[in-house]
């Protein structure tokens, strides 16, 4: 019988990571690249061939950089295209997927629990979504996985492996000080070389030795109160938080830069302003009904009074209150390195309400218990088939260029650069607001279109032009600043193209309204690519013209 059950739970593990696997490989290449993906692209090139990240521009572009390390190893391995620059990414969503099953299984001994959450996190359609795109999220994620487990290593060694020790206080505590330096390097380079969110997991961690300090504060006996470990760290990391604060500047500045920082994109009406923005997110239709089976899990760890439950909810819960509450923008990609988190306790939820039914069937007829039995699993089943993330999920590898994958909406510049270069004439000017993306796909373009590029620069006081003319940070293309200048650029061209994105002609934060009426009054909407996601406006003689 338990060899028959080994054989049933591999069949099921290895087909969990094979699904993952495919949904996070298969036509990779088919989406033209979302803007940041681009970014990405153009540092690792730089890497390669001049071993810095520089950007078309010479802007220096050192944003995780050691994600970029990483794709520059994959071009050299494969070559330089959009599957290539997003194999890393798809790389570290299946890790994710190893990582969240031996994480889950570890910590509450449970392989059903531990195959249940890799399944969660294998085909929920955000975490493939930027498993597919070039980015440093999954690299985040990974880390971030791996940090939570050492930190454990370190601080609960006792309580993780059911062993006590006589000898020190710290070793009767569970504190190993070696996985402690250990996770100490690996946060730190997490931080600087990936991404500084990276130190919510601090933050998170935090708030769990509170937590386990004021339960033992009450449940303790005397001695323990006085030398409790929760309290001592979290005193000691308090200590020295402040005193970071107030003695060394660059710390403090960079604090202050993250805490009020808000980038051209996220202003005026954007959604990254609205505060519910995140819970939005989780509590959304398309993910029904995850956030359901979280609730559960939250309301199931409280009534076990299960720490390391307690544990991760806080590594989750506390990044989402701080993005939602004190920082000045909010969007669903800062929650991803948590993302697992918010699944395995779904999972945690939704096993728990199963075994108390299977529990409460166990008291029944052995007739009467069988048929509900199957009945429990069959509606188990039918609750996932008919659930749409993993509907959505499933289609994810299979939907055409300009669509979204749950995680960005890549605009098809591939298919505008197309239309435009096979009609375009030598002499014709050409206004973007996207010339990074129009040049890799062949595009040059000779003005940036985009007031919040043109703002970002002024923000980042990138280095004008020699006419003292602000450029765009990733392409060197100067920037429109003005309708006039607009105005005047298309009546001294005899013809020319503006090729713009649907997003960026409907925000005012990147095209202003009298911007957006000119273009819509003086020129021809020669074309719209298929998906609706860029839009190509010509001026001058138009014999032959071809437009979808």
């Amino acid at each position: 019988m338990k060899r028959n059950q080994n054989i049933v739970f591999w069949v099921l593990f290895v087909s969990i990571l094979l699904g993952g696997i495919f949904l996070r490989f298969w036509n990779l290449g088919r989406p033209s690249f979302w803007v940041d993906e681009v970014n990405t692209f153009y540092t690792a090139k730089s890497w390669n061939e001049t071993g810095k990240m520089l950007m078309p521009s010479g802007m220096v572009n050192e944003r995780a950089p050691l994600y970029t390390i990483v794709t520059a190893f994959s071009f050299r391995l494969f070559g330089m295209n959009e599957v290539t620059t997003r194999i890393p990414s798809a790389v570290f969503g299946v890790l994710s997927i190893l990582l969240t099953y031996f994480i889950t299984t570890r910590l509450f001994k449970s392989r059903s629990l531990g195959l249940l959450s890799a399944f969660l996190v294998s085909f929920s359609h955000f975490e493939i979504g930027w498993s597919r795109v070039a980015r440093m999220y999954t690299l985040l994620q990974v880390l971030t996985l791996f940090l939570v487990y050492i930190f454990l290593l370190g601080f609960e060694r006792n309580t993780l492996f059911n062993i006590s020790s006589k000898n020190s206080w710290f070793s009767r505590n569970g504190i190993s000080w070696p996985w402690l330096l250990i996770f100490a390097i690996l946060l730190w380079i997490t931080f600087y070389y990936v991404h500084f969110l990276a130190i919510f997991i601090l933050a998170g961690i935090g708030v769990y030795l509170f937590i386990l300090a004021f339960v033992s504060f009450f449940f303790a006996d005397k001695k323990e109160k006085l030398l409790n470990k929760y309290a001592l760290f979290l005193v000691i990391g308090l200590f020295l938080g402040l005193a970071a604060l107030i003695l060394l500047p660059p710390i403090r500045n960079m604090v202050q830069y993250y805490l009020f920082y808000t980038p051209s994109w996220a202003t005026k009406d954007s959604s990254a302003l609205n505060r519910t923005a995140l819970l939005d997110f989780l509590i959304s239709a398309q993910r029904f009904p995850l956030a359901s089976f979280f609730f559960l899990g939250v309301i199931s760890m409280m009534l076990r009074r299960d720490r390391f439950a307690v544990y991760l909810t806080c590594i989750f819960a506390t990044p989402f209150l701080l993005l939602s509450l004190v920082f000045t923008h909010r969007v669903p990609a800062y929650l991803f390195f948590v993302y697992p988190f918010f699944l395995i306790l779904s999972a945690y939820g939704l096993w728990d309400w199963v075994k108390m039914v299977l529990e409460k069937i166990n008291g029944l007829e052995k007739k009467q218990k069988k048929w509900l039995s199957q009945l429990v699993y069959l509606s188990l089943m039918a609750l996932f088939v008919i659930s749409p993330w993993l509907r959505i999920s499933l289609h994810i590898p299979f939907f055409p260029d300009g669509m979204t994958n749950m995680a960005v909406t890549p605009e098809e510049w591939r298919e505008a650069s197309r239309i435009v270069l096979s009609q375009k004439k030598p002499d014709d000017l050409v206004i973007t607001s996207l010339p990074q993306t129009a040049l890799y796909y062949g595009l040059r373009s000779d003005y940036c279109l985009n007031w919040a590029a043109l703002e970002q620069s002024k923000m980042e006081h990138f280095p004008q032009n020699p006419q003292g003319r602000w450029v765009d940070m990733y392409a060197g293309v100067v920037c429109i600043e003005s309708l006039d200048e607009l105005a005047s650029l298309i009546q001294k061209a005899p013809s020319g193209w503006v090729v713009i994105s649907q997003f960026h002609f409907d925000n005012a934060q990147h095209t202003p309204l009298s911007v957006r009426t000119y273009l819509q009054t003086h020129l021809k909407k020669v074309f719209e690519t298929h998906q609706g996601t860029v839009l190509g406006f010509h001026w001058g003689p138009e014999e032959g013209m071809v437009g979808n």
